[in-house]
C-alpha cells in the first residue's frame, strides 16, 4: 500500500492472468460499490494484462499501474468472474469473500461461507455489472468503453455459443455512450495476435485454468486469436503441452485455439491419454495433434462440461 494513501475497506480479485471481462468488470464495480455507498473497493492484479485489456484501458484513459499486486488479506474481498479456488492461488482467506460476481458453472459455492453469491447464465459478467450500473444512473463513457468492450471480448463479437439476448442488450446500452465504431472494434480483436511476439510457454499459460474433476487433475488452456494461421504452423505446441503437463503433474492437457476472423476452433493435445479423453468428447479423432471444428468452442461451454461428463463417467 502506497504510503499516507488510505486503506480502501476491501478488495476485488479475479484469477491468475484474467482476461479483458475480468479487469473491465472489476473497474466497474469499483465504481458500483462507492456510488452505492458500499463501501471504497480496489483492483487486485493477480499475474499480468492481456494486450488487449491494455488496449481497452488506453481507449478509457485508465493508467494500466494503477492496480496493486498485494492486499491486505483481512480485509473484504469480492471475486470476479471466477469461484474456483484452483484459479485463485492468491486468495488466502475464501471465509472474507462477501461477494462473487460470475457467470462460469465451475466452482464451489460451499467453499465461501459468507458470501453473497450472484452467478448468472450469460456471456459475459459486465453485461450484468452494466445493468447495476444503468439502475444507478453511474454508467458514463469511460464505463461504457469498458464494459463494452468485455462484453464484445467475451462473446467474440456475439458468435460464442455463450452469448445471450441480455448480453446484446447491454451492449446496445454501452453503444448509447461510445460508438464501438469498426476502427475500435478491429482493433479490439486484432490486438490478441500480439500474445504471439511472446515465448511460445507464456503463450499457452496466458489463459490457463487448473480445473480437479471426478479426482483428476485437468488442464485447459484457451487462445483467442485474430487469426490463428501462424500459431496453427508451428510444430513446436504439441511438445510443450506435454512438457507442461508432465511439469504440472497434470492427467489431461487441452488447448483451445480460438481464430476469430474464420470463426473456427483448434483442440490440440500433446499425448494420448488426453487426446482419448477430448475424441470420447466429440465422438471424433485426431489429425495427428488437433481436430478442427467448423465453430468456435469455449472453455466454459464445450470444453469443461465435456470433460466433466466423460471423466465423471468412467
Amino acid at each position: 500500500m502506497e504510503k499516507n494513501k488510505k486503506m480502501p475497506d476491501g478488495y476485488i480479485l479475479s484469477y491468475v492472468n484474467p482476461d479483458t471481462d475480468g479487469i473491465c468488470s472489476s473497474l466497474a464495480l469499483e465504481k458500483l460499490y462507492s456510488c452505492s455507498k458500499k463501501g471504497e473497493y480496489r483492483t487486485v492484479l493477480a499475474g499480468r494484462l492481456s494486450d488487449e485489456t491494455q488496449y481497452v484501458l488506453k481507449e478509457a484513459g485508465i493508467n494500466p499501474e494503477r492496480f496493486t499486486d498485494k492486499y491486505d488479506d483481512n480485509r473484504p474481498v469480492i471475486l470476479v468472474d471466477t469461484h474456483n479456488l484452483k484459479q485463485l492461488p492468491h486468495l488466502t482467506k475464501p471465509e472474507n469473500v462477501i461477494e462473487i460476481w460470475d457467470h462460469h458453472p465451475d466452482g464451489n459455492e460451499s467453499d465461501y461461507v459468507n458470501a453473497n453469491f450472484r452467478n448468472y447464465e450469460i456471456g459475459a459478467i459486465a453485461s450484468k455489472i452494466l445493468d447495476e450500473l444503468w439502475k444507478e444512473d453511474a454508467l458514463d463513457r469511460g464505463l461504457a468503453i469498458l464494459l463494452g468492450s468485455a462484453i464484445l471480448s467475451n462473446t467474440i463479437n456475439f458468435t460464442a455459443p455463450a452469448s445471450t439476448q441480455y448480453d446484446r442488450d447491454m451492449f446496445l446500452r454501452a453503444q448509447k455512450l461510445f460508438p464501438f465504431n469498426d476502427r475500435y472494434v478491429n482493433g479490439l480483436f486484432r490486438s490478441k495476435n500480439a500474445i504471439l511476439e511472446a515465448d511460445l510457454r507464456d503463450i499457452l499459460l496466458q489463459d490457463l485454468k487448473r480445473f480437479e474433476i471426478n479426482g483428476r487433475k485437468c488442464l485447459i488452456s484457451q487462445l483467442e486469436l485474430f487469426s490463428a494461421k501462424d500459431f496453427l504452423a508451428d510444430n513446436r505446441v504439441a511438445p510443450e503441452l506435454f512438457f507442461l503437463k508432465e511439469a504440472e503433474n497434470a492427467d489431461f492437457f487441452v488447448l483451445n485455439v480460438i481464430d476469430i476472423q474464420r470463426r473456427k476452433s483448434y483442440l490440440f493435445c500433446g499425448d494420448k491419454a488426453s487426446q482419448r479423453i477430448v475424441e470420447e468428447m466429440f465422438g471424433r479423432t485426431f489429425d495427428a495433434n488437433c481436430m478442427e471444428f467448423d465453430r468456435i468452442l469455449l472453455r466454459k461451454t464445450d470444453l469443461t462440461p465435456g470433460m466433466t461428463r466423460v471423466l465423471c463417467d468412467e
